[in-house]
């Protein structure tokens, strides 16, 4: 297993400039949760935990990865109830 090492010993025979390529410094990788946005534009929607959870169930089998994602956000939301009832409290005003 490699993953994480600049280097492994088997790569000093390589050229210099492959070496090069292989001991700079990389980015750390995103979680699994992440999921990149298209563009700056996109619209914004305050979903409540109920529908986060049918959003989950749905994607168990056919998207494991929203799964994951919409999982992390329901354990994120668990920790920070008031701010989630917050949201919850807002989305209602805009939709009266």
């Amino acid at each position: 297993d490699r993953v994480g090492s600049a280097a492994a010993p088997s790569d000093s025979a390589r050229s210099s400039h492959r070496h090069r390529e292989q001991v700079r410094s990389t980015p750390c990788s995103p979680s699994a949760s992440v999921i990149p946005v298209p563009n700056a534009a996109t619209e914004v929607v305050l979903l409540g935990h109920e529908e986060l959870e049918e959003i989950a169930v749905r994607a168990v089998h056919s998207r494991p990865e929203l799964y994951q994602a919409v999982d992390d956000l329901l354990q994120e939301c668990g920790h920070h109830k008031r701010d989630a009832h917050h949201a919850r409290a807002l989305a209602s005003d805009r939709a009266d």
